[in-house]
C-alpha cells in the first residue's frame, strides 16, 4: 500500500506502544516519518525496521517538554504533512490534593503545551501549503475522567479542545484535525499503571467486546485519519474502545462479556 507516498509524518513518542505503531504503520502506506522521543536507541530500533522494510525514517530525539529543544526539531523538520500527537508521560494513581506541581507542569507540558507549539509551527506550513493532518492522542477518560489520574484527565481534555479549535480555524486551508481516544490497550504504560491500581480482569469488566485493545487498531485508526480515505473527517473525537464509552450500561455489558469466555 502506498497511499501516503510523498508524504512527510511527524510521530511523537515513536519509540514504543501507540506511537511505535502508527509510526511503522504510516511509513508502510509511503509515509516518510520523523521519529521523536527521548530516547536514541529505542527510536534507532524503530527507524530499522521501518528502512529494513524499504522504508524512510528520520530520528529525532527530543525531550518535547523542552521548549526550545523541541522547536529546534521543528525548525529542521521542515515541511510536514501528517503530525502524531501521541507522546505522553508516565502516570500513576494520585488524588488531585496530593499532586505536587512538577507532576502537573510535567502532564501539561507534554500533553499539551508540546501538541499546542506542534500545531502551531506545523499548522502554520500546512495552511500555507494547502493541507495536511493533525492526529491527536487523546483518552475516553478526557470526556469520562478517571479518579485518581486528575493530571492525565485535565490535561487530555485540554488536548481535545486544542483538536476541535484547530479543526475550525485551520480548516479553511485545508488542514483536518482530529483526536483518537483509546480506552484499554494493552501497552507497557498501562502495564506500569496497573501495577499500583486495578487488575486487567477489572478493567475489562468495562468493555463490551470483553478485551483490551491492541496497539494495531490504533494505529490503523491512525492511518485512516491520515488519509484522503478520511478526506471530510476533521475536529472529531473517535473512540477506539471496545464499545466502553457507548454509555451507563457498558460495564453490565462488559461483565457479560467476561462470563462467556
Amino acid at each position: 500500500m502506498s497511499e501516503l507516498a510523498g508524504r512527510r509524518a511527524l510521530v511523537t513518542g515513536a519509540s514504543r506502544g501507540i506511537g511505535r505503531e502508527i509510526a511503522l504503520r504510516l511509513a508502510r502506506a509511503g509515509a516518510e516519518v520523523i521519529l521523536i522521543s527521548r530516547t536514541r536507541t529505542a527510536l534507532d530500533a524503530v527507524a530499522g525496521e521501518i528502512r529494513a522494510a524499504g522504508g524512510t525514517a528520520i530520528t529525532e530525539p527530543c525531550d518535547i517538554a523542552d521548549r526550545p529543544q523541541l522547536l529546534r526539531v521543528v525548525a529542521r523538520a521542515g515541511t510536514v504533512d501528517i503530525l502524531v500527537n501521541n507522546a505522553a508521560p508516565d502516570e500513576k494513581f494520585v488524588p488531585i490534593v496530593q499532586r505536587d506541581d512538577e507532576h502537573w507542569d510535567k502532564a501539561f507540558a507534554v500533553n499539551f503545551t508540546a501538541p499546542l507549539l506542534l500545531t502551531r509551527e506545523l499548522g502554520r506550513t500546512m495552511a500555507a501549503n494547502g493541507g495536511g493532518s493533525i492526529i491527536n492522542i487523546s483518552s475516553i477518560i478526557a470526556q469520562d475522567p478517571a479518579p485518581m489520574l486528575g493530571a492525565y484527565v485535565c490535561s487530555k481534555s485540554a488536548l481535545e479542545a486544542l483538536t476541535r479549535l484547530t479543526a475550525i480555524e485551520l480548516g479553511g486551508s485545508g488542514v483536518r484535525a482530529n483526536a483518537i481516544a483509546p480506552g484499554i490497550v494493552e501497552t507497557d504504560l498501562t502495564q506500569a499503571l496497573l501495577s499500583d491500581g486495578p487488575t486487567w480482569q477489572e478493567l475489562k469488566m468495562a468493555i463490551p467486546l470483553g478485551r483490551a485493545g491492541l496497539v494495531e487498531e490504533i494505529a490503523e485508526t491512525a492511518l485512516f485519519l491520515a488519509s484522503a480515505r478520511s478526506s471530510f473527517l476533521s475536529g472529531q473525537i473517535v473512540a477506539v474502545d471496545g464499545g466502553t464509552s457507548a454509555g451507563q450500561h457498558a460495564l453490565l455489558a462488559g461483565m457479560q462479556a467476561q462470563q462467556a469466555v
